[in-house]
């Protein structure tokens, strides 16, 4: 039950006893008076926020997420990180080790080198008129050619060691060392958990009240801490089949406080309202489909008066009605407490 408010000006903290039969008293037959504990407190205009609460899931911002694989048919020699280490960008995540590829570049960084040798040696030999132009052109352009493999082969070779692309956290490892992998095979995944998006369908009569810059509060399902952040961006079109739109939350700064995949929600505030009466969530007392308050008159009868809800937020809800501030209403006990009924004060116990 939410704590109600309570002003200095008037603490009404009391018990109310209802006189049920409104009659007499237990010498005539009649049943006790049946005793209900409630809270009173005075009726007054406040500020409250409008919010609107939007459901998703959190995963990497655009560029926040790297997948690395095998850029070879390889073994994998040493795996540096686990799961959960944070990492820096350019920092070796996994060594592979391909002894075929190490002879192949071997051999053609040896056909590279006699290649350009004898290019060169033909060079020498048209400067002294033995040999044709032709000739050492074809010699050249085959020097190029080796030269070329020999390089792309020990590149190959130097992607061996796999550094991470970003600063982020370790999402997975997914070799062992020993392990054979083939070109192309998944070895590990890095995440760049500072900022993430906050990725939400919101129906389409929602979307009106959302705004790129509205400020955001983000809980994770299951946990209590709150983090800040800003719509980032909104969908131009309506899903035909879903009603709704994508609304992007951007969070920044959170580290390791929010993790990627997880279902999270975000509170926007989307409109304040200034001098309106708010009342405690417990001080409604919802009769058919409609809300009611009730109201302490002077006569000592409690009245159910109804009204229309407005924004809540944190416990509170703005109401409009045939009300005014000033006037005492139940604030917590309300439930099942008879409409019109006349009772008088007893002070609660210390």
């Amino acid at each position: 039950m939410a704590r109600p408010h309570r002003y200095p000006r008037m603490k009404l903290r009391c018990l109310l006893l209802l006189l049920v039969g409104c009659g007499g008293g237990a010498g005539d037959g009649e049943p006790a008076a049946l005793i209900v504990p409630v809270v009173l407190d005075t009726l007054r205009s406040d500020t409250i926020s409008r919010t609107l609460t939007v459901v998703g899931r959190l995963l990497p911002a655009p560029g926040g997420a790297a997948a690395l694989s095998a850029p070879m048919d390889a073994m994998v020699r040493r795996v540096r990180v686990s799961v959960g280490d944070r990492v820096g960008r350019g920092e070796v995540l996994v060594e592979l080790d391909a002894p075929e590829l190490a002879g192949q570049a071997a051999a053609l960084r040896a056909q590279a080198d006699a290649a350009t040798a004898n290019a060169v040696r033909q060079r020498r030999l048209l400067s002294e008129g033995i040999t044709s132009r032709r000739s050492v052109e074809e010699q050249e352009a085959v020097a190029t050619a080796a030269e070329a493999a020999a390089r792309a082969a020990e590149a190959l070779l130097v992607r061996g060691n796999l550094v991470s692309p970003l600063s982020g956290i370790v999402a997975q490892v997914l070799v062992q060392p020993g392990e054979r992998v083939a070109a192309g095979q998944g070895l590990a995944a890095v995440v760049d958990d500072g900022t993430l998006d906050l990725v939400a369908a919101v129906p389409a009569a929602d979307l009106g009240l959302l705004r790129v810059g509205q400020l955001a509060a983000i809980t994770v399902e299951g946990s209590a801490t709150v983090e800040h952040g800003r719509i980032q961006a909104i969908a131009p079109s309506v899903d035909t089949m879903t009603n709704a739109a994508q609304v992007l939350v951007r969070v920044t700064g959170s580290g390791s406080r929010l993790r990627s995949g997880s279902s999270a929600e975000a509170r926007v505030s989307v409109e304040t309202r200034r001098g309106v009466l708010v009342v405690p969530d417990s001080a409604l007392v919802l009769v058919g489909n409609a809300f009611q308050v009730f109201v302490l008159g002077p006569d000592s009868i409690v009245r159910g008066h109804p009204v229309v809800v407005g924004a809540r937020q944190a416990g509170r809800a703005e109401i409009t009605g045939d009300l005014v501030a000033g006037q005492v209403i139940v604030t917590a006990g309300a439930y099942g407490l008879p409409d019109s009924s006349r009772v008088t004060l007893r002070q609660a116990a210390p």
